[in-house]
């Protein structure tokens, strides 16, 4: 809590709910919630993990280039530093992207699938999901799990129809048997996941209607 009015003061100068110290609660429930007051920054602290995120408010709201990377020191480190017995033992780096569509099954039914599927079973689709796993070494860092997610969704704030796009990008579980990550080493993290999902999105929307693909398809 001390953090609030130290530290995590300048950018997440909103709200902030706490949960009691109940036994039983589970470690990856949060505990502590603050936000920003324009809330668009939120924080999630719990004794086993710890959640930041950005999120769009208004139609036009756009995250500046490079501004959650700086944010990421400003808000894990000094955590960190409130206890030598807190280690960092997994990272995750999650997007979210979406784009209005009128019929976003039926688009994305044309571009990942067949032509003789199309014709047939995909003909007329109402939801479409393609979810994609796999583990690679992107430069700079370790190997890391790679998941991306394309689905028909709604916006909640006026149930307009789109197509969602996530990404998911983290350390490996067995990583968690290893020692703490360095600030060093987070911050790495961060700045090669974003890097990544921005390329693996670009190729992923490289291909065009025939199957052709990039010459650097293997790179993923």
């Amino acid at each position: 809590m001390r953090l609030t009015v130290g530290p995590w003061a300048r950018l997440l100068d909103g709200d902030t709910v706490t949960l009691p110290d109940v036994p039983g609660i589970p470690p990856e429930i949060p505990r502590l919630n603050l936000s920003s007051s324009d809330r668009r920054w939120k924080l999630q602290a719990a004794t086993r993990r710890l959640n930041l995120f950005w999120e769009r408010v208004d139609d036009g709201d756009t995250l500046e280039p490079g501004l959650f990377l700086k944010a990421v020191p400003e808000i894990v480190r000094p955590f960190i530093e409130t206890s030598a017995s807190l280690s960092v033992n997994r990272l995750a780096y999650v997007v979210r992207r979406f784009a209005p569509a009128a019929a976003p099954a039926k688009e994305l039914a044309l571009y990942f699938a067949r032509t003789e599927l199309l014709s047939g079973p995909l003909n007329r689709p109402s939801d479409f999901e393609l979810h994609a796993h796999k583990v690679y070494t992107p430069e700079g860092f370790e190997p890391v799990n790679s998941w991306i997610r394309w689905k028909t969704a709604h916006l909640l704030s006026n149930q307009e129809p789109g197509i969602l796009a996530e990404q998911d990008l983290n350390t490996l579980a067995e990583r968690d048997r290893k020692e703490s990550f360095s600030q060093e080493v987070v911050q790495t993290f961060f700045s090669v996941a974003s890097r990544e999902a921005e390329s693996i999105l670009k190729f992923y929307l490289s291909f065009q209607p025939n199957g052709s693909h990039p010459a650097d398809a293997k790179r993923y």
